[in-house]
């Protein structure tokens, strides 16, 4: 981690460093045959973030350097899903979400169901190896430490006890996971209910 007090330090004297920006690139390396390819896809407004951040970045990056990180800006991924997802309905609830962070969730479960690899939120990593990741049935999940009962169909809360929500920020799947075509289909079956 950054030294906080060395960080702090230098914002009371040079107040505008924690503004300043870096231009993040993507990290290309040779695919392998793993189930779930040795790529992490990520999602920022622009290439530019913001130097604090950007210093994890590398961090996870340098962790994980046989895996390819690909950062889609706001921009390409709009042009990935018309090009890929256009004439399916998920498109356009895609493009009917208000929120950037909706965009954000569509496009992460089209890409990887399109390609397969991880997904990491850009502020988030994991602290080891993805490669050491043991994957199930193609996947790796994992879940927030809270349960919850939110759902669209309340006949399914007599089926099941408390359950914990699968963790969105972070995740692996092999291309074309049933788990993440459920889940598209799934968006676009419920959509109606959050307009």
């Amino acid at each position: 981690l950054i030294n906080n007090k060395f960080f702090n330090l230098c914002i009371k004297f040079f107040p505008y460093i924690s503004q300043r920006t870096l231009h993040i690139e993507n990290q290309i390396v040779s695919p392998t045959k793993n189930e779930i390819p040795n790529i992490v896809y990520q999602t920022w407004v622009s290439r530019s973030i913001q130097w604090r951040l950007s210093q994890e970045i590398k961090k996870f990056r340098n962790s994980n350097k046989d895996y390819s990180f690909l950062t889609y800006t706001h921009e390409e991924r709009d042009e990935y899903m018309k090009k890929y997802w256009g004439d399916h309905d998920i498109y356009e609830i895609y493009l009917n979400s208000v929120f950037q962070p909706s965009k954000a969730d569509i496009w992460r479960y089209c890409i990887l169901f399109d390609r397969g690899g991880f997904y990491f939120d850009i502020k988030s990593g994991y602290i080891g190896k993805l490669s050491k990741l043991n994957n199930s049935n193609g996947a790796i999940l994992s879940y927030e430490p809270f349960s919850t009962q939110i759902l669209p169909e309340k006949e399914f809360l007599n089926k099941v006890d408390d359950f914990n929500i699968l963790l969105n920020w972070g995740f692996g799947f092999k291309k074309n996971h049933k788990l993440l075509e459920m889940l598209i289909n799934n968006i676009c079956k419920y959509s109606t209910y959050f307009r």
